[in-house]
C-alpha cells in the first residue's frame, strides 16, 4: 500500500533537486564526464546507465555513495535489458501507426520510464515493472508527463553548449526525475 501523494509540484521538485545537485557538483561532474566517454559502447551503455541511476538514486537518498558505483550495475543488465528490448517494441510498433502512431507512442514513453528505474533497483522483472510503472503513472500522469518533458528540456539544453553543457544538464534532469520516481516508490520487498 501507498501514501496519499502530496499534490504536483514541479517548483518544489525542481527546487529539491537544484539542492542536491549543488551539493554534490563535483562528483556529479566527474560522474558525468565518465558517462558521458564511455555510454557510446554498445551494451556497456546499458550498465552504465543503470549504474549512474543508481548513484543519484543513493544521492536522493542521503547515502554515502562511490563515483565506482557507476561500473556496478551488472547485476540488472539481462532484466534491464529485457525491459528495453519491450520498450523498443512497443515504441516500435506504435510509431507506425498513422497519424496517432507519434502521440501513442509518446505517451508509451512516459508509461513506461518508470518501470526502467524500478528494473535498476530491484532487478525487478520486465511484465512487474511495466504493471508497477503503468500503475504508478495513471494514478499521476500529469506530474510524470510535466516531469519527463522537463528532463528531458533541461537535458536538451546542456546539449546545445557543443555537449559539455550536458555535464551540468544530465545528473540535474536525472535528480529531477528520480526525485518524482521517488515520491511513487513503495516499499518494495
Amino acid at each position: 500500500m501507498t501514501t496519499p501523494l502530496r499534490p504536483f509540484a514541479l517548483s518544489d521538485l525542481f527546487t529539491s533537486s537544484y539542492e542536491l545537485w549543488k551539493q554534490h557538483l563535483g562528483n556529479l561532474l566527474l560522474l558525468s564526464a565518465l558517462f558521458l566517454l564511455l555510454c557510446w559502447i554498445p551494451l556497456l551503455n546499458l550498465a552504465l546507465s543503470a549504474g549512474y541511476i543508481r548513484y543519484i538514486l543513493r544521492l536522493c537518498r542521503n547515502e554515502q555513495v562511490e563515483i565506482g558505483e557507476l561500473f556496478r550495475a551488472w547485476d540488472c543488465f539481462i532484466p534491464l535489458l529485457l525491459y528495453a528490448l519491450l520498450q523498443l517494441v512497443i515504441h516500435f510498433f506504435l510509431g507506425v501507426l498513422p497519424l496517432i502512431g507519434v502521440p501513442l507512442a509518446a505517451a508509451a514513453l512516459i508509461v513506461t520510464v518508470p518501470g526502467t528505474i524500478a528494473v535498476i533497483e530491484n532487478r525487478m522483472d520486465t511484465i512487474t515493472a511495466f504493471k508497477w510503472s503503468l500503475n504508478t503513472v495513471r494514478h499521476d500522469p500529469v506530474g510524470w508527463s510535466v516531469t519527463l518533458v522537463a528532463a528531458a528540456l533541461l537535458f536538451s539544453l546542456g546539449t546545445l553548449f557543443f555537449g559539455l553543457g550536458a555535464l551540468l544538464t544530465l545528473p540535474l534532469a536525472t535528480i529531477l526525475f528520480l526525485n518524482q520516481y521517488l515520491r511513487h516508490q513503495p516499499h518494495w520487498q
